[in-house]
């Protein structure tokens, strides 16, 4: 219902009873906005705009355009739990001289402007099934095991499926979509603010403590590091290793992450200079990031990068869900590429 259409009921109201239905109107809505009803906080704003309360309803518009708060967190009705992350800046790619580094990590500055929410977990087994009715992991045996197994494609159809049920629900404010995250917002999160070639520092003899990857305990290939036993041959339930500092779990190993970016294999570097909320469209290929049980140590880094082709699946490949601001399309039939339109 439009606000002009709630002009002529409010409009019966006694004079007396408005400031008292203003108040009950207005705590409603903010009830419904800690638990993420934002369908029952728009018709709210709408009845206190009709009755001329709208002064009072800022922090509401506020939150409901900004959605997000330092130190905030949710779970959504599949049981993902969410973390926030605010708008900022921090150094994307790895110095010179880190070890394992590749010369398409070029270092550069890089601004977040607006805040977004990441799962605090990989997509479990049990998630994706919840969503998507059948599971594509090679290994079956755990439900609460990151699924694997599934293409670009697949995640992105995941993420809007979850989209279009979290909307009918009322749970998502407009302007808002589950996705991948772009490999931006992925590392920007998995640093959770350091600069160090992990989350935890730059020596990688701590890595079985944060994550699951090539080590005594899988010994996949010559490469294993016969060092470290982080207790699992293949892929670990979520959650099972130290988080970093933001609370994000498994973002060294366990499984790589598939990331919303395109990548051109023949030109993977960075474009030079500073950038803000970037996300690369040019490129068959697509990125993923984070490591997985079969991958050595310097593949678990934070800065470190693969990809592959969209359709292309992987015993250790799966994915970490995003609820971004709702901005910019891929390039549409015909556009020329890198070419971006407004949502």
């Amino acid at each position: 219902m439009e606000v002009g259409d709630w002009s002529g009921a409010i409009a019966t109201v006694p004079t007396k009873g408005r400031e008292a239905l203003s108040t009950a109107l207005l705590n409603d809505a903010r009830a419904a906005a800690e638990t993420n009803r934002w369908n029952r906080v728009e018709l709210r704003l709408g009845q206190l705009q009709a009755l001329g309360a709208d002064t009072a309803t800022a922090d509401l518009r506020n939150r409901r355009d900004a959605f997000g708060r330092e130190g905030q967190s949710f779970t959504n009705a599949t049981g993902i739990r969410l973390l926030w992350c605010s708008a900022g800046t921090f150094m994307m790619g790895s110095p010179t001289n880190e070890p394992g580094r590749r010369t398409y990590e070029n270092q550069h500055r890089v601004t977040l402007s607006r805040g977004f929410w990441l799962g605090q977990f990989e997509v479990t087994q049990a998630e994706w099934v919840a969503v998507m009715g059948s599971n594509p992991s090679t290994r079956k045996d755990s439900p609460l095991a990151p699924v694997e197994n599934l293409s670009w494609l697949e995640a992105m159809e995941f993420c809007s499926r979850l989209t279009d049920q979290e909307r009918a629900r009322g749970a998502i404010p407009a302007g808002w979509e589950y996705s991948l995250p772009t490999e931006a917002q992925w590392e920007y999160a998995c640093r959770a603010g350091t600069t160090t070639a992990y989350s935890f520092g730059d020596d990688a003899k701590d890595l079985h403590r944060f994550g699951n990857f090539n080590d005594l305990n899988g010994g996949f290939g010559s490469d294993s590091d016969q060092n470290q036993d982080d207790g699992w041959v293949y892929s670990a339930p979520v959650g099972q290793y130290l988080p970093n500092a933001w609370g994000f779990h498994d973002m060294h190993g366990n499984v790589w992450e598939w990331c919303r970016d395109s990548l051109d294999a023949n030109s993977a570097a960075y474009a030079p200079g500073n950038a803000v909320d970037p996300w690369a469209t040019s490129g068959d290929h697509r990125v993923f990031r984070g490591g997985g049980f079969i991958n050595t140590a310097v593949n678990c880094r934070s800065a470190n990068r693969y990809a592959d082709r969209p359709s292309s699946r992987i015993v250790n490949l799966g994915l970490r869900l995003a609820l971004v601001p709702f901005i910019r399309s891929e390039p549409e039939a015909g556009q020329p590429e890198g070419s971006r339109s407004k949502r």
